[in-house]
């Protein structure tokens, strides 16, 4: 299937792997100036909610996105209001302000009204994460009547300035609304109780989550907003009053989601609680817990080792919990172990799973491979890595390119080079940015840099198609 269409493809289905691995090589062919304006919206679309990007820092999501916006200028179909719109809003949202006027710009010379709330309340945002929050408060206080009885422009400003850490700002606007209103609504308060739990500053949040139930006649705020002040208690490891949250919770019938189970995880990790965590673990109906809650499990479980006796106490801790020894529950806890990290232990679990008779899917070995090389055990990970050649078993593209990198790091440039010429056939792709991170880590002319270099270009000129007739 060519490039263009394969991007097309990622777009239609919201993959975003797919798309960002398309994306550069089709900008590169001239292929991108043929997207049409509504397939430029859902790619705006997917940046806004996709999850790789969400873990990239700010800087790297302006990067992206000023991508995304210089593909747009040169397309055969110009863009139009309802996309430098679009973009305005995202440009907010990473905290861009240069973007936010550059869209603000363009949008007028489309001779659409740009002083509208709808533009100018994303221009607040920008101007409170650049730290103007004098002139994002002259702004809501222009638009604010706008909004009736809602305080959806308020909240805007109340979640920019947990971003930007602007207190003094929030708190102010937040008496103007409860002398004046439109009265703060559920999401009001939510976002002041956020901005103090994510600063461990818990006294105070644990006042704003009591103002919130007072404000909504006793009635218990929503399970998120627990879940909020309890992520809070966790990450300044205190169990007691995290403990004392959730029998409030019960007592209010306020119900667990299986954000609420993976907190009760966290207490019990910092409690030493294995039982505990992995009744909780049990509970919850989440299929893939957060790497943070795996590496508690992890932890609690200990180092273990691929005999016999390991594995009957493991099962015996498991039983404890009323809980059943699964092939799911094996390949998370390798997981886990890949993030603490503990080769060691990974690799044992995988043992149990063959012992078992458990089939055992491929990232599995992945993660193993990859435990080794976070543990900084690379003797063992060129092993591991040998043996999952030999059985067949493919080693992902992401941890490929991490061993070499670690190898290198380590000295081994050798080994590192021997890595690469040994995989990379396998791939299609040889990403841009891992190259530049080598050519700046190490020089141009360094060897390794160099092979990846061509590498690159040889797998771009066999992906290079011409442009379609579209």
């Amino acid at each position: 299937m060519p490039l263009f269409q394969r991007l097309l493809d990622s777009i239609e289905k919201q993959d975003e792997v797919n798309f960002w691995r398309c994306y550069d090589g089709t900008v590169r062919s001239g292929d991108a100036r043929a997207l049409e304006l509504k397939t430029q919206r859902r790619i705006l679309e997917l940046f806004k909610a996709g999850k790789i990007v969400n873990r990239k820092k700010e800087a790297t999501k302006i990067k992206l996105l000023d991508q995304l916006w210089a593909t747009a200028q040169i397309s055969h179909e110009r863009p139009d209001a309802a996309l430098y719109q679009d973009f305005i809003e995202l440009y907010a949202l990473v905290g861009s302000l240069a973007g936010v006027e550059k869209g603000i710009a363009a949008l007028e010379r489309t001779g659409a009204p740009v002083q509208s709330r709808g533009v100018q309340q994303w221009n607040m945002v920008a101007l409170i994460r650049a730290g103007k929050v004098v002139e994002a408060r002259n702004i809501y206080d222009e638009y604010r009547l706008e909004t009736g009885d809602s305080p959806k422009l308020a909240n805007k400003f109340f979640r920019a300035c947990g971003h930007a850490d602007q207190e003094t700002a929030m708190l102010d606007l937040f008496k103007d609304l409860e002398q004046y209103g439109p009265a703060p609504d559920s999401h009001s308060y939510s976002f002041v109780i956020t901005y103090y739990s994510v600063r461990g500053r818990m006294d105070e949040a644990a006042v704003w989550l009591k103002k919130l139930s007072s404000r909504l006649f006793n009635r218990p705020p929503v399970t998120q907003v627990f879940n909020m002040v309890l992520a809070g208690y966790i990450r300044t490891v205190q169990p007691e009053p995290a403990n004392a949250l959730l029998v409030e919770m019960a007592a209010a019938g306020v119900a667990h989601d299986w954000n609420t189970n993976e907190h009760v995880i966290g207490i019990a990790a910092i409690e030493g609680d294995s039982t505990r965590a992995w009744r909780a673990y049990a509970s919850s109906t989440n299929p893939n817990p957060s790497h943070v809650t795996l590496e508690y499990l992890a932890r609690l479980t200990g180092p273990v080792t691929d005999d016999d006796a390991s594995l009957d106490a493991f099962r015996a801790a498991l039983a404890e919990a009323g809980v059943e020894l699964t092939p799911v529950i094996l390949a998370k806890l390798v997981k886990g172990y890949k993030q603490l990290p503990d080769g060691n232990s990974a690799e044992a679990v995988l043992e149990w799973s063959h012992r078992l008779g458990y089939s055992v899917k491929e990232h599995t070995y992945n993660d193993v491979l990859a435990a080794h090389i976070n543990a900084g055990d690379l003797a063992s990970g060129e092993r591991f890595a040998d043996a999952m050649s030999k059985a067949g078993v493919p080693v992902t593209e992401a941890v490929w390119r991490r061993l070499i990198w670690s190898l290198k790091e380590a000295g081994q440039s050798e080994d590192a080079l021997r890595v690469l010429e040994d995989g990379h056939e396998r791939y299609p792709f040889m990403p841009r940015a891992f190259v530049a991170e080598l050519q700046q880590r190490f020089g141009r002319k360094d060897p390794l840099a160099v092979r990846a270099s061509e590498v690159m270009g040889d797998k771009m000129a066999f992906r290079s198609q011409k442009p379609l007739d579209h």
